[in-house]
C-alpha cells in the first residue's frame, strides 16, 4: 500500500502536473544522464491493466534533474476513466539500465479520477 497522498483529478482534466523527486537509498537520483523517463498508470486492482504510458520531463519547477526532479503532465485521455489508479516512474539510463520509482514493496503513486458534475 502506498504511503503517499493521492493525486486527484476530475474526469478529463489534466492539471495539476505530477511533480516528484526520484530517490534511492543514497538520496535523490541524478537524472541528467537518463535517456528516457516514462510515467506509467494502471488500474488499482490486483490484475490491473496498464491504462496510460507517457513521457515525463526531468526536472520540475522545484527540483532540477540533477536532484531527482521529474514532472508528468497527464493527457485528458489519461484521466478519461473514473476510478482508482496507481502510478510509477520508469527511468532508463544508458546500457540500458531501467529503474522504477517508487520501488519499495507496494509503493506506488495513488491517482484518483472522479466524475464531473456536468
Amino acid at each position: 500500500m502506498s504511503r503517499r497522498n493521492p493525486v486527484t483529478y476530475k474526469k478529463g482534466n489534466n492539471w495539476p502536473p505530477i511533480d516528484d523527486i526520484i530517490s534511492d537509498r543514497n538520496g535523490p537520483v541524478d537524472l541528467t544522464a537518463a535517456t528516457l523517463i516514462r510515467f506509467l498508470i494502471r488500474q488499482d486492482t490486483p490484475d490491473g491493466n496498464l491504462v496510460a504510458t507517457g513521457i515525463a520531463a526531468a526536472g520540475n519547477p522545484e527540483t532540477v534533474a540533477a536532484a531527482g526532479g521529474v514532472r508528468y503532465l497527464p493527457s485528458t485521455t489519461d484521466t478519461a476513466n473514473v476510478g482508482n489508479f496507481l502510478g510509477e516512474w520508469e527511468v532508463t539510463f544508458a546500457g540500458p539500465k531501467v529503474a522504477s520509482a517508487p520501488n519499495g514493496p507496494g509503493e506506488y503513486i495513488p491517482i484518483i479520477v472522479t466524475e464531473n458534475l456536468a
